[in-house]
């Protein structure tokens, strides 16, 4: 069987289960959440509410990631800052940084470094790689983050690089490259997709993910993305009316 029948099969499969997943799932999301409301703050119940919520959003993002990977989508470019991109994703895990008192390095400058890319895809890309480093990370751990136009080369500065770089345990993993497999885990937890996905979506930006080894501890992941993209993207609103500006 061809690889492209056996993706066709497994994207009817995962849309099947998606359906079958997701309708009961949104069901128990929503009387958990009524549960929540009518436990009182003290109540030491309420830490086991929230822990089933966590695992609803656990399952969605599995079943999220699955989904991605199989689907055949196009991007719908925009043009947007690059540190909005990265400080709208850092929002999303605050709480997860603050538990292991994780310090955040932000070295990039606040507006002038543009991209076009499909923002909420991307936004994915940035929230895999910064679960990554975070599950990798031990308490009080640092994780630094920079972007910059890319000046290699001709020095035309058509591409942003922007680097993740943790102080955690992903450099005892002997064969990097392994990480964007597909199902790739060295976790207790997950599927091993949402680097692959990453690794996909990234591509389908006709730019570069790449992943290193720190010289003293960790790993850095380099997104490269181009300033400009050859085409508008899928939306046909966006063919219509050209890239757009956020």
């Amino acid at each position: 069987m061809k690889n492209t029948d056996k993706f066709l099969i497994l994207g009817r499969m995962s849309a099947m289960l998606a359906h079958e997943i997701r309708n009961p799932l949104a069901g128990i999301s929503a009387v958990t959440q009524v549960l929540e409301g009518k436990i009182d703050t003290n109540d030491p119940r309420k830490k086991y509410v929230s822990l089933i919520m966590k695992e609803i959003d656990r399952v969605n993002k599995i079943v999220h990631d699955l989904l991605d990977y199989t689907r055949d989508s196009r991007p719908y470019f925009v043009r947007v800052e690059t540190a909005s991109l990265v400080d709208k994703t850092l929002a999303f895990h605050v709480e997860d940084l603050e538990e292991k008192n994780i310090q955040v390095d932000r070295q990039y400058k606040s507006e002038g470094l543009l991209v076009q890319v499909d923002q909420e895809m991307i936004e994915r890309v940035f929230s895999n790689i910064i679960e990554n480093a975070i599950e990798a990370l031990d308490e009080n751990g640092r994780l630094t983050i920079t972007a910059a136009v890319d000046e290699d080369g001709d020095g035309s500065g058509n591409t942003v690089r922007i680097g993740f770089s943790d102080t955690g345990r992903g450099s005892e993993i002997e064969d990097l490259s392994e990480m964007f497999s597909p199902f790739y885990t060295t976790k207790t937890k997950g599927t091993g997709l949402g680097l692959a996905v990453s690794s996909k979506v990234v591509e389908e930006h006709n730019g570069t993910l790449e992943v290193a080894a720190n010289p003293d501890k960790g790993l850095t992941f380099t997104v490269s993305l181009p300033v400009d993209q050859p085409d508008e993207g899928s939306n046909p609103q966006n063919r219509q009316q050209g890239m757009k500006d956020v």
